[in-house]
């Protein structure tokens, strides 16, 4: 079983996590995003009914740098504390916007505040836009690994240039 993130964009989806059991589940139940701990980057939660227990699963993203709050995955989420319009109200079909609670506690610092702060690329920015053939990726490599070469090419070359302990081949004993 997997979790996977769904994009406005392309790839429509990007996936995040999964979970494996040797164990056969008879039923599942996620509970709300709101009870996932977002210190541990858990996406999700559920209770995992098997033919003989009841267990808490938890289903986490591993991320590099945990002490920011992960904003590219933790979007404001419906908030189930109350109800958004009553009974009769939605009868008479009055249609009600869902109020949103944001999941970052208070003590955190948003990674894409500190992504930007340090100019560093963030991760949604290395999706390309356009999807690349195997040709053009492979192609991409091989200018790399040419452009690389070159580069130790011409270090070795300027080393040798200014290598002033340099033995004569004369000088080696035979």
């Amino acid at each position: 079983m997997g979790i996977w993130a769904l994009l406005s964009e392309p790839p429509w989806a990007m996936f995040l996590t999964q979970f494996d059991s040797p164990n056969q589940q008879q039923g599942l139940c996620f509970l709300p995003k709101i009870t996932c701990n977002v210190r541990n980057v858990e996406v999700a939660k559920a209770w995992r009914l098997t033919s003989n227990s009841i267990e808490l699963i938890s289903f986490t993203v591993p991320r590099l740098k945990k002490e920011y709050f992960q904003d590219d995955i933790f979007v404001p989420t419906t908030d189930i504390s109350q109800s958004v319009i009553t009974q009769d109200q939605w009868l008479n079909g009055m249609k009600a916007i869902r109020k949103t609670v944001d999941l970052k506690p208070a003590d955190m610092k948003c990674l894409s505040e500190v992504i930007s702060s340090q100019n560093i690329v963030s991760t949604k920015n290395l999706i390309s836009k356009k999807p690349i053939s195997d040709a053009e990726r492979r192609a991409a490599m091989l200018d790399n690994m040419f452009k690389s070469a070159k580069d130790e090419e011409s270090a070795a070359e300027s080393d040798k240039k200014t290598d002033d302990n340099e033995v004569a081949p004369d000088e080696w004993d035979n």
